[in-house]
C-alpha cells in the first residue's frame, strides 16, 4: 500500500509540474512553453551544414560539444518573433546576410515553473533566412528552440 501511495504521489507531482502557473498543460515538466513534439535537428558548424527551421515549429537542436552551432531560420514576411530557448545562455548571435542584429535581453517565460525557458523578442524587419548561432556550450548536447510568430514588424525594411 505504501508503494501504491508513493507512485500515486509521484504521478500527481509530475502532472502538476507539467502545468504552467496558469494551469495549461505544457507537455513536459522541464520544458514549459516548449512543445514536447519537437523535431530533432543537428546544428552545423558552418552555413553549408546548418539546418533550415521554420517559424511556429519546435526543435531540439543537437549540438556538437564545444563548438558554435549554426541553424537557419526562414522568415517569409517581416515580423516580430519570440525565440524561446530552454537555456538563457544559448543564443550567441542572429544575423541576416552577414548583418548582425542586436539581441535583446532574454525574459523568463513567466507562466512556467523553474527552470523557466527564456524568450528573446526580436523585430525582424526583412523577410529572408536568418542565421542563428547557439553556443558553444561545453557539456550541453541539446537546446530546445521555438521561433514563435508574435505579429507584424514595427520597423521599416532595410531594402
Amino acid at each position: 500500500m505504501a508503494l501504491h501511495r508513493h507512485l500515486l504521489l509521484a504521478g500527481l507531482v509530475a502532472a502538476l509540474a507539467a502545468c504552467g502557473e496558469d494551469g495549461t498543460d505544457t507537455g513536459d515538466p522541464g520544458l514549459c512553453g516548449l512543445p514536447a513534439d519537437a523535431a530533432f535537428v543537428l546544428a552545423g558548424p558552418d552555413l553549408d551544414s546548418a539546418p533550415l527551421i521554420q517559424v511556429d515549429e519546435s526543435y531540439v537542436v543537437q549540438l556538437i560539444d564545444g563548438q558554435p552551432a549554426l541553424i537557419r531560420l526562414k522568415l517569409a514576411s517581416p515580423g516580430v518573433v519570440d525565440l524561446l530557448l530552454d537555456r538563457p545562455d544559448a543564443l550567441q548571435s542572429l544575423d541576416l546576410d552577414g548583418d548582425a542584429l542586436e539581441i535583446p535581453d532574454p525574459l523568463p517565460v513567466a507562466t512556467c515553473p523553474e527552470p523557466r525557458p527564456v524568450a528573446y523578442t526580436v523585430d525582424l524587419g526583412d523577410p529572408g533566412v536568418y542565421t542563428v548561432q547557439l553556443g558553444p556550450l561545453p557539456g550541453v548536447s541539446e537546446v530546445w528552440l521555438t521561433a514563435r510568430w508574435v505579429g507584424p514588424s514595427q520597423s521599416t525594411p532595410s531594402h
